[in-house]
């Protein structure tokens, strides 16, 4: 309801009533009217004075929480920007040990032209790119496996205590785990190089699915973190954060997978 009609109501259609069962004697008529005239305007001012103070308030919670994901946006984006510059470098380190290996390749074709004894060719196995892509692929499904165990752990907990059947300081020590698993599965991805053996087209599209799914346990890294603040400070704006890193987090998992299964279909498998 409006402040103005809560004020009208209250503070107006009583006292006219009254004012108006006593409108036969002249004095107590004039005596009550001075008086609520007085009494009305002292009032108003104090309830507007307090509406106003209350959302200038309301105004100032806003704008920090607005500040507080514009921070965290920024922080994300950083921390994207800076995986791209580590994948542009892979991929350019990648190009220079081709061309070193082109040079040594020729070298050895002219050194063995001046050969005279012609040795019989020895049976080389090499790996294909399927085989590659296959050991590849089952280093980022371990690294995946490694975190997912409790995280899926937390999940079923949350579900527990939202039943009535959980217990807080339990969900609150298998979060911090983990995140904790989180923070290593984005440091192991991070670490893991894409083969150089394999074609450049599909080298680089590994680069982006692997710089996907460490984007993706970096955020969730950062919601359980703000999962662990809301559980301290029962604060609602944690929660907030932390269901939009979700969020988040798995959009980016749903495509490093989709990169993976285009490589997959490229590669016939």
């Amino acid at each position: 309801m409006p402040i103005w009609l809560f004020v009208f109501i209250t503070l107006y259609i009583p006292p006219l009533m009254v004012i108006l069962m006593w409108r036969s004697v002249r004095g107590k008529k004039l005596i009550y009217g001075s008086i609520y005239m007085i009494l009305a305007t002292i009032m108003i001012i104090t309830v507007l004075n307090l509406a106003n103070k209350s959302e200038s308030i309301k105004m100032d919670h806003k704008k920090v929480h607005i500040e507080d994901i514009k921070e965290k946006e920024e922080i994300e984006n950083e921390y994207v920007e800076s995986i791209k510059i580590e994948d542009e470098e892979e991929t350019e380190e990648y190009e220079d040990i081709k061309v070193e290996d082109k040079k040594i390749e020729d070298t050895k074709e002219v050194k063995n032209v001046k050969v005279e004894d012609v040795k019989e060719p020895e049976v080389v196995v090499s790996k294909t790119q399927k085989d590659i892509f296959k050991e590849f692929y089952d280093k980022l499904v371990v690294i995946e496996k490694s975190a997912l165990s409790k995280f899926q752990e937390c999940y079923d907990e949350i579900n527990k205590v939202r039943a009535g059947q959980g217990n807080l300081n339990n969900l609150y020590e298998i979060a911090k785990t983990a995140r904790q698993d989180c923070e290593n599965a984005e440091k192991a991805y991070k670490a893991l190089r894409v083969p150089k053996e394999l074609d450049a087209e599909i080298r680089k599209e590994l680069i982006s699915a692997k710089s996907d799914l460490q984007t993706a346990y970096f955020l969730r890294k950062e919601a359980l973190d703000n999962g662990l603040k809301l559980l301290d400070r029962k604060n609602p704006k944690y929660m907030i954060k932390l269901q939009q890193q979700f969020k988040l987090s798995d959009e980016y998992i749903v495509n490093g997978r989709e990169k993976l299964n285009n490589v997959r279909r490229k590669l016939g498998m």
